[in-house]
């Protein structure tokens, strides 16, 4: 994965967003429980993220169901949440939202981008025929949500 100028790379941000997603789960299973089906979706979507070296479009697929599954966990967690819990929990979600902005738009304006330029590229001749030979193909695209 590309690493800009400051350090930052989309796979350093899906580090970072499944690991809010991880802690907001802790403190949500406080309020709900550990076998809360909100906290346990979650869980096992985060597992799925742990346990396969996926391509982008898959890392997409899962990363957008967590996003739906973290939004269901919070707001079921807001809804119980007493005033001890609840700046924690609000925290966290700010901080597991702001990181998907953030790879969103990172996702839509710089990989996608130059993904599908390099693709323009590799698809016309003689790169067609020269990626065919050392059997270089296509970069895959992250889905569009």
């Amino acid at each position: 994965s590309e690493v800009d100028k400051h350090g930052n790379s989309i796979q350093g941000d899906f580090t970072t967003l499944t690991d809010t997603a991880a802690n907001l789960m802790r403190a949500c299973q406080k309020v709900l429980g550990e076998a809360d089906s909100n906290c346990t979706t979650v869980a096992d979507l985060l597992a799925q993220w742990q346990d396969t070296a996926i391509a982008p479009a898959a890392q997409y697929a899962v990363i957008h169901q967590l996003d739906n599954a973290v939004d269901a966990m919070y707001t079921a967690a807001k809804a119980k949440a007493t005033d001890d819990t609840l700046d924690q929990i609000n925290s966290l979600d700010a901080s597991y939202v702001s990181t998907q902005s953030i790879l969103q738009r990172e996702i839509a304006q710089n990989y996608t981008t130059a993904a599908q330029s390099y693709n323009t590229m590799a698809s016309g001749f003689p790169a067609n025929v020269i990626g065919t030979l050392w059997g270089a193909g296509q970069v895959e695209l992250y889905a569009a949500q």
